[in-house]
């Protein structure tokens, strides 16, 4: 049995500020690659087959997962055949974690609830986007967490755990014509504690930044989204990238991302970076649109991972 689970694109963090009942919420969209794909096989004992290029952090957490959750793994072949590169802002630990979570219920004939599945994980401390995108797909947006007792702690989802899931306030189907072009500039890679130290530093932003960039995802994006405007898409992701805590990811890179997404948005293009980058991805209607995005990507050193349309299901089984 194989599981096949599918990357996602985080637009941005909402609300960084506690200035509303919630903290964090977001949206983002899911695609249909580069995917994970993790093999189960009934074996005499536990074991994990990862690629030769697996950082020792994504095995350590693979290895305590397991650990975790005995008797399910045990008597289980796990086999990471294929996952996308770690933090570039595709979301492939959690693509990943929620694969081997899934896929050992399923082999051992256990039926578990979504939530449950979702805070084994580990994930979604921060963000609801891929613990959600692996079930749902489409473009969704999250509701964040609760302030309880007035705490305003803000810390990426690697730190964060022991939450309830973020909650699906809105999902919507991706339209069929909307390509996603994903760009990987030579930008700068946050991961453990530099990205709680990025959190530290830049956290909580300012109040009005916080509300500009609610109105914008939900008055510009998931609108854009729905009413399939991607010109509007286009204009929210500008405005996005200037405000709040988006504004700070972005700073966060070296100028060569800076650099390409001016380029992009000059250009009329509908780009942004995923979560804290250096991923840019490009939504595009057109031939012509997707042409002038490679050119201006090698003009700019950045590499393209290919185009991909949006996924608008969740995770897949295949037998055998």
């Amino acid at each position: 049995m194989k599981i096949i689970s599918f990357p996602r694109i985080h637009v941005a963090l909402a609300d960084l500020a506690g200035c509303t009942a919630r903290r964090f919420g977001g949206a983002g969209f899911a695609i249909d690659a580069p995917y994970t794909i993790v093999d189960f096989q009934h074996d005499v004992g536990h074991s994990i087959v990862l690629p030769k290029t697996t950082e020792a952090a994504t095995i350590v957490q693979l290895r305590t997962l397991c650990e975790r959750i005995r008797p399910l793994a045990d008597c289980v072949r796990i086999t990471v055949e294929k996952m996308p590169p770690p933090h570039s802002g595709l979301g492939s630990k959690t693509a990943l974690l929620l694969a081997v979570i899934t896929g050992l219920h399923l082999i051992k004939a256990r039926d578990t609830k979504r939530e449950d599945l979702q805070r084994i994980s580990g994930r979604g401390g921060t963000s609801g986007i891929g613990i959600n995108t692996f079930f749902d797909g489409g473009f969704l947006a999250d509701g964040g967490h609760a302030n309880v007792n007035g705490a305003h702690e803000f810390l990426p989802s690697s730190a964060s755990d022991g939450h309830i899931p973020p909650p699906v306030i809105a999902r919507h189907p991706i339209p069929a014509d909307w390509k996603f072009t994903l760009l990987i500039p030579p930008g700068r890679y946050y991961a453990g504690s530099e990205e709680i130290r990025f959190f530290d530093l830049n956290t909580p932003i300012a109040r009005e930044d916080a509300l500009a960039t609610i109105a914008l995802l939900y008055h510009g994006v998931a609108a854009a989204v729905v009413t399939r405007d991607l010109p509007l898409l286009a204009q929210s992701l500008v405005d996005l990238h200037t405000v709040g805590f988006k504004r700070k990811e972005v700073e966060g890179q070296p100028s060569v991302v800076r650099d390409l997404l001016r380029t992009l948005h000059a250009h009329s293009l509908a780009a942004g970076m995923s979560s804290m980058g250096p991923l840019v991805y490009v939504v595009t209607r057109t031939c012509a649109e997707r042409e002038l995005t490679l050119s201006l990507a090698e003009e700019h050193n950045s590499p393209a991972l290919g185009t991909f349309s949006g996924r608008n299901a969740g995770f897949e089984v295949v037998d055998g």
